[in-house]
């Protein structure tokens, strides 16, 4: 069945045979019907003439018998009487008799109807030689005897019935002869008395098997004078008693009519025929007919037959190929939905799939570039993804433009297409990128928005950057990145980014069984105020694995906020630094503050606030104690909901900080709308404070800042005194940094904040 539904063409196929044997089947068994039609038809015709010649041949007998008895009995045989009664025999029939004869036994011709006065009638019938025969049958015979069909000028052919009339001893006396009309019309009581003119109804004298009449074939006179085949007769008379199961005498003796095949004409002709034997006048009745006919019959039926074949063939293949067509272009358009991207018409992933494995087959080197658009996300988020799409499609077809014959330009996923083409030089390669980088910096137009978005490219080489389409596509992926760091540049792919690549792999991959295998540690770093006194700690998290090492912060946290592990390791820090100060606190009985870094991913998760509330409740620590830091990069997400968020947990009494002030997006209306309590000064600053007098501006502008609006100002990276006492110029209160403390595991802490007490 898959088969059939593959290939629509071998259903029609199929179609065509069963139909083609079905007409092979039709016309046998119109083959066969017409043979026992027309064999049907020959049985009932040849029964037909047997019952009437046997009828009006018995009729003929009893009065050619009386009327010879009324002779003979009447003493008037010499008379002039005789001539009467002859004539007034001939004028009971005068349409089946051509006339009547008397002659004696010894076969003189002694009387005859007045119609055969002027006819050339054999003057003794036992001396001529085609009367002979049947004349001294009828002499030896008590029945009427059938003589041989002859010519009689004058007359016209005849066929002689004889009958011997005999005195009371049984001795014959006088022959009576009747002459049966066989010219013109022919026998009168068979007159249209054949299926038609290819029809042959023959009467063969079965005694030396001469034809005594035949209608439907036009036969001469000269078919009289010839007997049939002695040796093809008695082969038909076998095949007559083989097929009825009878011996020829009882087959002689049945008078049943036997249906029978022969072969004519030198064996190149078939008849068919039913044959019927009348033993008491010794004639075959025999009807035939020629297998010309029957092929005829069934060619004209085969025809009509092969006519509706071939129409209902034309309408089959007709619909078969409309049906194929319909199916072929469906097949066409799930071909190209399964290869070519909906949106914006160019071939997908599938599509690249097949292609390149070809591309590689072929071994010919050959370069993907891989594109991915600068700032989409801001398209989508702001404008909404009708725009955005409107934009890709705009890019595609950009794409489409600049793209060589020979190129393949490929939509991937999003905003990140491939150009699969056959360029390998490095600085043709590096052409061809600025040529489509040149094409995306136009404005794309969206209505009446204008958007400038750029794009940046990493390209990757067959064979030499990989060898298959997996790697290839990674070895383009990590130059995209790679591009991506500095915005719309280009960037060939280096063995380094791979090994790159796979070092962040093999981190990420740990970090999925970081945190049950208990390898998550925490570090304090104290934050002092200008007399030296602990204010309170920054949670710092470390990670030490067994065959990484020591992982600094700066590479597992980027690999853990892409991976979408960030959420989960923050609740990590959260409770397990809230626990750990919570147990210091009550040992030491000192309360000072514990700031937790909170990253974007689990700042927007929806349950952050209550699960933040439960872990604080769950420590058993002051809410005031607990200090979120939170980086400017949150303010790019939804701002009314970071606002609203951070009012709800400023309301629970947690303290809040902005880490790494003056480094990201905000500005210093969000420091008048955000509920804030604390500004922190990122180390870059701090540690060209001596140097750079732009880096002190900036210091002394974010302290005046964090004065204005009321705000705790803490400068983070205090490594020198010089720098403290710089900041301590400034007017800053509160520090963290070397100058005072590393980060301390929490044992460590422990000890630090007993050489507090004795300070």
């Amino acid at each position: 069945m898959k088969l059939l539904r593959r290939n629509i063409w071998l259903l029609f196929f199929i179609s065509f045979i069963a139909t083609l044997v079905l007409l092979l089947v039709l016309a046998y068994s119109r083959w066969l019907g017409i043979q026992e039609h027309y064999g049907m038809r020959q049985l009932n015709l040849v029964e037909q003439w047997f019952g009437n010649l046997t009828a009006i041949l018995v009729q003929q007998e009893t009065i050619i018998d009386a009327v010879g008895q009324d002779i003979h009995h009447s003493d008037a045989v010499h008379g002039a009487d005789v001539q009467q009664k002859l004539d007034g025999l001939f004028s009971l029939s005068p349409g089946f008799f051509a006339g009547f004869a008397l002659t004696t036994p010894e076969g003189d011709l002694h009387k005859f109807s007045h119609n055969l006065k002027d006819a050339k009638v054999p003057k003794n019938l036992l001396q001529n030689e085609l009367t002979r025969d049947s004349f001294q049958q009828a002499l030896d015979s008590d029945f009427m005897v059938l003589g041989r069909t002859y010519n009689v000028p004058g007359v016209g052919l005849v066929m002689p019935a004889r009958k011997a009339i005999r005195d009371d001893s049984g001795n014959a006396v006088d022959v009576m002869t009747a002459a049966i009309q066989l010219d013109n019309a022919g026998i009168f009581f068979t007159r249209g008395m054949t299926l038609g003119d290819f029809n042959r109804i023959t009467l063969i004298r079965s005694r030396d098997l001469y034809p005594l009449y035949s209608v439907g074939d036009n036969a001469d006179k000269e078919f009289y004078r010839s007997a049939v085949d002695k040796k093809e007769f008695n082969r038909l008379i076998n095949q007559l008693a083989g097929n009825a199961g009878l011996s020829r005498e009882a087959l002689m003796q049945s008078e049943k009519a036997i249906p029978y095949r022969r072969y004519v004409t030198d064996g190149r002709d078939r008849v068919y025929g039913v044959a019927m034997y009348q033993p008491r006048y010794e004639f075959w009745v025999m009807s035939e007919i020629s297998e010309h006919f029957y092929r005829n019959e069934l060619y004209t039926t085969l025809l009509s037959y092969l006519s509706i074949f071939l129409i209902f063939q034309g309408v089959m293949f007709y619909l078969f190929r409309l049906i194929a067509r319909t199916e072929w272009k469906r097949r066409e358009d799930l071909l190209r939905q399964a290869t070519h991207d909906e949106l914006t018409g160019l071939p997908n992933r599938s599509y690249l799939m097949q292609t390149i494995s070809e591309w590689v087959f072929r071994g010919q080197p050959f370069s993907l570039l891989f594109l991915d658009m600068d700032n989409f996300k801001g398209v989508n988020d702001n404008f909404g993804h009708r725009a955005g799409d409107r934009v890709l499609a705009e890019l595609a077809r950009r794409l489409q433009c600049c793209s060589h014959d020979t190129e393949t330009p490929v939509r991937l996923a999003g905003d990140e297409f491939l150009i699969l083409t056959p360029e390998t030089d490095e600085e043709k390669l590096y052409q061809r990128a600025a040529g489509f980088l040149a094409q995306l910096k136009n404005d794309f137009i969206v209505g009446n928005l204008h958007f400038r978005l750029g794009a940046s490219i990493g390209i990757a080489r067959f064979p030499d950057d990989g060898d298959s389409l997996e790697s290839l596509l990674r070895a383009a992926d990590i130059a995209m990145y790679q591009a991506k760091k500095r915005k719309s540049s280009i960037q060939l792919f280096e063995p380094l980014f791979q090994e790159q690549y796979l070092s962040k792999l093999r981190i990420e991959q740990k970090l999925h069984h970081a945190i049950e295998q208990n390898e998550f540690f925490m570090v304090y770093q104290p934050q002092l105020d200008a007399l030296g006194r602990l204010i309170g700690v920054e949670a710092l998290l470390r990670w030490e694995n067994c065959e990484l090492g020591n992982v600094p912060p700066d590479q597992f946290i980027p690999v853990a906020e892409m991976s979408g592990l960030m959420a989960d390791i923050g609740r990590f820090v959260s409770a397990r630094a809230l626990q750990e100060i919570s147990r210091l606190q009550q040992d030491s009985g000192s309360r000072f503050r514990v700031s937790l870094n909170v990253s974007v991913s689990q700042f927007m998760t929806p349950d952050f606030l209550p699960d933040l509330l439960q872990q604080i409740d769950a420590a058993g620590l002051d809410h005031a104690l607990v200090s979120l830091e939170i980086t400017e990069n949150l303010f790019i997400e939804d701002m009314d909901y970071v606002c609203g968020l951070l009012g709800e947990v400023h309301e629970q009494g947690i303290h809040l900080s902005l880490d790494d002030f003056g480094t990201g997006y905000s500005s210093l209306s969000v420091l008048r709308c955000l509920p804030l309590d604390e500004l922190k000064i990122d180390k870059s600053f701090v540690e060209n404070l001596t140097t750079d007098e732009t880096a002190s501006k900036l210091v002394q502008s974010i302290i005046s800042i964090g004065s204005n609006h009321h705000l705790q100002v803490v400068a983070e990276g205090v490594e020198t005194a010089e720098q403290l006492a710089l900041l301590l110029d400034c007017g800053c209160q509160s520090f963290q940094g070397y100058h005072f403390a590393r980060p301390l595991k929490i044992a460590d802490l422990r000890n630090y904040l007993k050489d507090q007490r004795f300070l």
